[in-house]
């Protein structure tokens, strides 16, 4: 069943990671995401990313629970699916819990707990992350791109779920692997 989250409503601050972290642990994250940018003047004023994240899981714990569940904050979440052993992926049903102490969403996905590892693919939408913002390096005049944007991420304390779903968390190193398509100047 595919059907379409928003969660942008549910913005919130300074709250700690909902992810199950115990269970479930991100061992590798690959994103693949496209930068719509909307022109005013010289630098973008307003965009968003719009794309997918493969978020490579190992099991934590032998009791796992059948829930995977990922930090995310103002993203419209198109569809997700599982993929495991290298088979073939399908379609897995997913919702939007909400933490009833900070009101933050937390996204469901529902996984094999028999298997160790998977693959969970998140097709989505991010609009104007507050993670995420174009700048210049106009204080750098010897550079070559000092009247090019630049995108510039800023995801600490825990912003990172403003532009990715995941277990945003300083618990859990993940590496990321991004391909980001920007269109030019």
């Amino acid at each position: 069943m595919k059907h379409e989250v928003d969660t942008t409503a549910y913005l919130t601050r300074g709250f700690p990671s909902q992810a199950n972290i115990q269970t479930y642990k991100a061992i590798r994250m690959v994103l693949d995401l496209r930068v719509d940018v909307k022109n005013i003047g010289k630098f973008p004023r307003s965009f968003r990313l719009k794309g997918s994240v493969d978020i490579h899981y190992e099991k934590q714990d032998r009791g796992a629970e059948e829930s995977l569940m990922l930090d995310s904050w103002g993203l419209k979440i198109k569809q997700a699916t599982v993929s495991y052993d290298g088979g073939a992926t399908f379609a897995e049903l997913h919702f939007i819990d909400y933490n009833l102490e900070s009101g933050e969403p937390v996204l469901h996905l529902l996984v094999d707990p028999s298997k160790d590892e998977g693959i969970v693919r998140i097709d989505y939408i991010a609009p104007d992350s507050e993670s995420l913002k174009y700048t210049s390096l106009q204080y750098m005049p010897f550079s070559d791109l000092h009247n090019h944007p630049i995108l510039a991420i800023f995801n600490q304390p825990s912003m990172a779920r403003t532009w990715v779903p995941c277990q945003d968390t300083l618990l859990v190193k993940t590496p990321v692997e991004m391909r980001i398509n920007v269109p030019s100047p």
